[in-house]
């Protein structure tokens, strides 16, 4: 469920379990004015399925005898930091008994007393903002996960030096090539300043030094940068010649800078391959979201110079979370491996496919003579997609959702068509996944389990 859905309150799952049939339809009154149907569940089973397939859920739960053992179960299916839970009790609760009920981290209010529908007046929107607040902590949380696994892929796939430095010009993080060729021990570097391998030893002030370097530059700028030919200090005090390629990770979040370098004076010949480990998605080879965003920038450019268009496809796997969880990491990174060169493959030499996130891809279809051309196009990637998958042996069936944006039709940025190409995806998401939409389109196709394409 994306922030903008939830900004409205419109696709937010609300569930009612136990409760009178009265306090129901007072209930179904009250999420009415929100736009927002209620629902209710007939059993705890059925309710815990629902949670598992949509965790962003408010729930009413009548809080009986039995309602501790409810928790229980329900938290054992629920994502506690993105599920809210509202216990309504028509007595109020003995004192032990609310405070255990408090205690669980789903509880996000207890009702007590008749006045039940005057407080979901007051507090309903309050609980969906909360919720709101939840879902996107859930995601930065996620999001900090995946920045975490980047990092120890670079720290480990690359052959050559790895620097992590801070914003603020401090060592966070390196790899044992680094410290082989430096000379130093992980303790003397992490948390230390990077004035300290790149200024000289007899530096009357290094830190004046630090500023005039070429890499201050690149990082006071935010900007990816080539420094080329420049010198780092090993431990015993001698001059180590490297080259020096910087990449800002995770830009718009707190920035950290990716500094890889080669030892000159042994791996000269390996300057080449260093600009592509720093430009391509390390799991899938494809082109880096930020390589992407400068195609992007040009392809919109010659579309405005010779009155073309050009198309914008956003792709995101159904279910990928599945495939982590029953083949775990190495074969979710499998399978975006053979879903990347299936796109690949599907496109022109001139056009480019990128990975996004984690299991996400955006394809640029540079000058587009016909919109037809690329729905067609769409149509063939998921065709691809569908066929089965060898993830070690076992045949997998991957369904993508892709949603499509043209360029200069609606869009004015590379970010507003971005964001309209995602939000098209969402739209195939909510209305059943496996099929592509335009943007600003009603129209929406998807292949059906017989292989038919059918028109909604």
């Amino acid at each position: 469920m994306s922030p903008d859905a939830l900004n409205s309150f419109t696709n937010v799952p609300v569930f009612a379990h136990q409760l009178p049939s009265d306090l129901v339809r007072g209930l179904v009154g009250v999420f009415a004015g929100f736009g927002l149907n209620l629902r209710t569940s007939a059993s705890l089973e059925d309710l815990q399925l629902h949670l598992s397939d949509v965790p962003e859920s408010l729930v009413f739960l009548l809080a009986d005898e039995t309602v501790l053992q409810q928790l229980k179960a329900l938290s054992e299916e629920a994502n506690g930091a993105r599920t809210l839970l509202v216990l309504v009790s028509e007595q109020p609760l003995a004192g032990p008994l609310r405070e255990e009920c408090q205690a669980f981290p789903l509880v996000a209010d207890i009702w007590e007393g008749p006045g039940v529908l005057a407080m979901a007046n007051k507090k309903c929107r309050l609980y969906l903002e909360l919720l709101q607040r939840r879902v996107l902590l859930a995601k930065e949380e996620q999001m900090l996960v995946e920045m975490a696994y980047q990092k120890d892929r670079l720290l480990t796939v690359l052959r050559d030096g790895v620097l992590m430095i801070t914003a603020e010009g401090y060592l966070s993080d390196l790899n044992d090539f680094a410290l082989e060729t430096l000379g130093y021990g992980r303790e003397n570097l992490i948390g230390a300043h990077v004035s300290r391998i790149l200024c000289p030893p007899d530096s009357k002030d290094p830190l004046l030094d630090w500023c005039e370097h070429p890499l201050h530059t690149a990082i006071v700028t935010q900007q990816d940068s080539s420094i080329g030919d420049t010198q780092f200090w090993r431990s015993d005090g001698a001059g180590l010649p490297v080259g020096c390629e910087l990449a800002v990770m995770y830009p718009g979040q707190a920035p950290e800078y990716l500094v890889v370098f080669q030892d000159l004076s042994i791996r000269k010949a390996e300057e080449q391959q260093l600009n592509q480990l720093t430009r391509y998605d390390p799991v899938t080879g494809l082109a880096s979201i930020s390589l992407l965003r400068h195609f992007l920038l040009k392809a919109m450019a010659r579309a405005l110079r010779n009155d073309r268009r050009l198309a914008l496809l956003y792709v995101d796997l159904d279910d990928f979370h599945c495939i982590n969880e029953s083949f775990g990491r190495s074969g979710g990174d499998s399978l975006l491996r053979s879903v990347g060169r299936r796109l690949k493959n599907c496109i022109r030499t001139g056009d480019m496919v990128s990975r996004h996130q984690s299991d996400a891809f955006m394809i640029v279809l540079d000058e587009v003579r016909r919109p037809n051309d690329v729905e067609k196009l769409a149509r063939q990637m998921l065709k691809n997609l569908n066929n089965p998958h060898d993830l070690s042996g076992v045949p997998v069936v991957s369904h993508a959702s892709i949603g499509i944006a043209f360029y200069p039709d609606g869009a004015i940025g590379i970010d507003e068509l971005i964001d309209q190409a995602k939000e098209a995806m969402e739209w195939v998401k909510l209305h059943g996944k496996n099929g592509h939409h335009v943007h600003g389109s009603d129209e929406f196709t998807r292949k059906h389990p017989n292989g038919k394409l059918l028109t909604h």
